[in-house]
């Protein structure tokens, strides 16, 4: 099924992949409503089941009017694109394994915190997972198939210059989201979880595990952005390079905040660790396809500033944040001049 969705995602059909993956989650519920009190979560999971069948089914209906068929056929393969395929395969599969990892050594170091910890520290992130499963599907059924046809027609300048400015939007969306998410996540967790249930102290280390936690989203979505761009022109090396950092320096990261924020130090070292490894894949793609130089510089010192203006937000020192605003405003119109100067000598260019 993931084959057919993606088939269906390659072939611009987004609304029919996404609606069928919608089949699983619906069934789950009915039967949970429907034979819940009898069954208990054996009528989610045979829900589920179905769903999924329903979902093979569909997808394999509409991939047959196209004479593709999911069930596996003995043919002769090329050796060479064989070999590509299981090289990128296994090159993908280490990165995610490594990401995983980060979540397994992030609880392992919660456990040593003290009871509720590694309780506060996964309600706090599972929030975030929200945001982050939301952005991973946009990217996955969108954005992969727009680069991989791009690469298809072999349209490197295209795709590089389109990458830049994706991953501009959506550091800017980003930013501004998290920023207002960052004053909203009190009354958040107030509304989701009663006072009487959960202690003061345990709302204000997810609180906190929360803010702390808003400064990754904006690198998960560029490095999600610069993933796809990897996976879609077959750049697996950098990918892989850069999950090996993000893994490392999330295990000294944890081991030096953990002793100074306690639970909250978590949250920051995650969110630093993925920083850092965007940080490195966006370098390396920059040497590998020639993006310009002052680009990449703006994109930088743009995450730069937001991350100061988070901790400046978080240890209420507004006198910083003020400052790191006009810094990254001046940069902004800097940059928007120099993309008309661009934008003129491109146009002078065609007319001549």
């Amino acid at each position: 099924m993931v084959i057919g969705n993606s088939i269906l995602n390659a072939h611009s059909k987004y609304n029919l992949s996404a609606s069928y993956q919608l089949f699983p989650a619906l069934l789950s519920i009915i039967f949970l409503f429907l034979y819940g009190s009898k069954f208990g979560v054996l009528a989610v999971l045979v829900g589920m089941i179905i769903g999924q069948v329903l979902n093979y089914i569909c997808i394999s209906y509409h991939l047959l009017k196209q004479n593709i068929l999911l069930i596996p056929v003995k043919k002769n393969i090329n050796t060479e694109n064989k070999n590509k395929f299981l090289y990128q395969f296994a090159t993908l599969s280490f990165v995610t394994l490594f990401f995983q990892i980060i979540i397994l050594i992030n609880n392992s170091m919660a456990s040593n915190l003290g009871y509720g910890s590694i309780s506060s520290l996964n309600i706090g992130l599972k929030f975030l997972f929200f945001i982050t499963g939301i952005v991973a599907a946009v990217m996955s059924m969108v954005i992969l198939p727009y680069f991989s046809s791009m690469y298809v027609v072999n349209k490197l300048v295209t795709a590089r210059n389109e990458l830049i400015r994706f991953v501009i939007l959506a550091t800017s969306i980003s930013m501004c989201v998290c920023i207002c998410m960052f004053f909203l996540s009190g009354h958040i967790i107030n509304i989701i979880f009663d006072s009487n249930i959960i202690s003061m102290n345990n709302v204000e280390n997810i609180t906190n595990i929360i803010k702390l936690g808003l400064i990754q989203i904006p690198f998960f979505t560029c490095l999600m952005l610069l993933i796809k761009f990897c996976i879609a022109f077959k750049i697996n090396k950098e990918i892989l390079l850069s999950s090996i950092v993000a893994v490392i320096s999330n295990i000294i990261l944890n081991t030096y905040f953990i002793g100074i924020m306690g639970i909250s130090g978590i949250a920051l070292s995650t969110s630093l660790s993925i920083s850092l490894a965007t940080f490195m894949l966006m370098f390396l793609i920059q040497k590998r396809v020639n993006i310009i130089l002052t680009e990449i510089l703006f994109i930088f010192s743009l995450w730069v500033f937001f991350i100061i203006i988070m901790l400046c937000l978080y240890n209420s020192y507004y006198a910083g944040v003020i400052v790191a605003s006009i810094a990254m405003g001046i940069n902004s119109i800097s940059l928007y001049r120099e993309y008309l100067l661009k934008d003129k000598v491109f146009s002078v260019r065609q007319n001549i």
